[in-house]
This record gives structure tokens, sequence and C-alpha cells, in this order.
């Protein structure tokens, strides 16, 4: 965000007006958690929360900073930059703040080479901060848009899409449904590793079996998680295979409910 040109009026992260980004984010500077950690710059903005490139004051390692910021749900006072939770919305931020940080304390138990490994977790300006080692690499979808065909060989999608499925198991072991896998949730690292980065459509699987209004993304997306129905583990490897049409041929799926409507889509 802070090295955007001027014009720029769409940020090339996340795709918000610029404009509306720049009065949501915290600006650099800002001090989390009694000053241990430094707010450097916005890296993304999505449906869930705004994710910042961040410092540990004492340590001067690199970290990202994830914050609750359901845009639904909430604003920001320009002045303050506290958030603003308007009445009738304030029993749902409660309900999905407490799910953010059940889902948080989740992960960070999780020791799993394919998933964001979470450093911290804590309670600040009436919202909460998942704190992230900062991966080093490029989203999966930036690297299909590098590719001249847009897609990749069959060699490496068999080693990324192992590398999925590995963090699926161990993510679903823990009691944790993803929900919303999609190539710019995922980075490679420079050797090829895939690292699964972002959480905010997850669900716990005591919550499942709930009819709820579901995020997602449509070319990807199960059927079950467009209509707020049940979800399970056939949800995510249903997206899993969304995603290998996509990396096999570089084109995108045809949405789950189109094709049930039409039969010569493929």
């Amino acid at each position: 965000m802070d090295n955007l040109p001027e014009t720029t009026q769409i940020c090339p992260n996340c795709g918000a007006q610029v404009f509306s980004l720049l009065q949501e984010v915290l600006p650099k500077g800002t001090q989390l958690r009694s000053h241990t950690y430094c707010l450097e710059n916005a890296m993304g903005k999505g449906s869930f929360g705004i994710t910042y490139r961040a410092h540990h004051t004492a340590l001067k390692n690199l970290v990202a900073i994830k914050e609750f910021y359901p845009v639904e749900y909430v604003s920001r006072n320009i002045e303050t930059k506290l958030l603003i939770i308007p009445e009738k919305n304030r029993e749902t931020y409660k309900r999905n703040l407490y799910r953010f940080l059940e889902e948080g304390q989740i992960l960070a138990k999780l020791d799993h080479p394919n998933v964001v490994k979470v450093r911290d977790l804590f309670e600040e300006r009436d919202t909460a901060y998942i704190v992230m080692e900062l991966v080093q690499g490029k989203t999966l979808l930036k690297e299909l848009e590098d590719q001249p065909e847009k897609k990749l060989s069959p060699d490496r999608v068999e080693k990324i899409i192992g590398q999925l499925v590995n963090a699926l198991t161990a993510i679903h072991e823990a009691g944790i449904y993803h929900l919303d896998l999609k190539p710019e949730n995922m980075i490679l690292t420079p050797n090829d590793q895939l690292i699964l980065i972002d959480f905010g459509a997850a669900t716990l699987a005591s919550d499942a079996k709930r009819k709820k209004t579901r995020s997602f993304t449509e070319c990807y997306a199960a059927p079950e998680i467009m209509t707020g129905g049940e979800v399970g583990p056939q949800s995510d490897l249903f997206e899993v295979g969304m995603i290998l049409h996509e990396l096999l041929t570089g084109k995108l799926p045809p949405p789950a409910m189109k094709r049930a409507l039409e039969t010569d889509l493929w």
C-alpha cells in the first residue's frame, strides 16, 4: 500500500478501492500488544480481515498480522482508528469474533509444513489479531498468471496437490474445515513448498451442521457452501478438485450450481 503510485485507484493485492482501503487500514507505525508489534503496511484485505506486514519491536523479525475486520458488520473511525460496530450488528460481531479466536487457538497448535504458523493471538482495540509467520514467495494464483498458458506441468501439479491434501488432512484432524480453497489463498515458496495462508472462511467441525450464509468463491465452492448447508471434509475436497482442474487446464472451472443445470460445460 505504501509504495503504490499516487494515481493508483485499485489495490493490486486485494482489488479494493484504494481510497476506501486507506480509510479502513491501520496506519504505518501503529503498535499493538503493548508495543510488541509495529505495523509496516497492509498486504491485503478479505471479507473477514485485513492482513498487515509488521515486525516484532524487540526481536526485529518480520511477521504477518491479521486483524479481525468483518467488512459487512463494522467500519473504522477515521480519527481514532477504532472499530465502529452498529448495535444491530453487535451480537453477530461478537459471535464471529469468538469463532475467530477459537480457530486461531486451534491453528496455533498445528505444526505442519504446509500450514502457516501462528505465533500469537490477542484481543485489543475491540477486535482480535492473529500473528503469523511472514511467508516468502508468491501466491499460486500469481504463479498461474505468470505461465504462458496459465497452467502448470502435470508433475508440478501432482507435487502441489499432494501438499495441499497433506495440509487438509492435518486441518481436518484438528476439527477445522477451510471452505475457501483457491489459488490466491496459497503461497508457493521459491522451492515450491505450498503454504495455506488464509482461514478467514473456515469453520469448526462442531459448527458444520448449522445452516448459515457463508462467504465463498463461486468457481471453486461446493454446492453446500453456496446454499448454506451442512459442510464437511468433502466440501474442501470438492474445492481441491476445482483447483486441480484449473492447474491442469489453465481454465477456471464452471461453478457447481451452473454445472448442475447444464450438462455440456466441460
